[in-house]
């Protein structure tokens, strides 16, 4: 499957739907598309860019890891929403990255979807570090 593919599915199934190894690959594909600078983009998204995100994620994951997936946890989520805006405002490179978290936060509903977008979030934030030159 090509990045706009993963993409659809990824927007349109449930997150506990899918799997793990496709999770993964959608990664590599949507860092190496979307964020490295390689669509008509003047750079790329730089690696503080997307760990000021995957902090509060990682922060939620703590939470989690203590007490359970807890409304507050899905409120904090929420609320990435509107940030990851804010942030897209000022840098228009992360419009694909506000896209899929908007598709796939609100579908967050219990800890098996959190651990599911997690995995999502540390896949890239590896892939990118990996790949950044920086």
């Amino acid at each position: 499957m090509n990045v706009i593919e993963y993409k659809k599915e990824i927007m349109n199934k449930e997150i506990s739907e899918l799997k793990l190894e496709d999770i993964i690959e959608y990664s590599e594909l949507f860092v190496n598309e979307f964020l490295m600078g390689k669509k008509d983009r003047q750079k790329p998204i730089k690696t503080h860019q997307i760990r000021r995100f995957y902090d509060v994620v990682k922060g939620i994951d703590e939470s989690v890891k203590k007490n359970g997936f807890k409304l507050k946890d899905k409120a904090k989520l929420l609320m990435l929403i509107p940030q990851l805006a804010n942030a897209m405002g000022k840098q228009k490179d992360l419009k694909e990255l506000k896209d899929i978290c908007t598709a796939i936060i609100p579908k967050i509903n219990n800890e098996s979807d959190f651990k599911q977008f997690m995995n999502f979030f540390q896949s890239l934030v590896a892939f990118h570090k990996a790949y950044a030159k920086e």
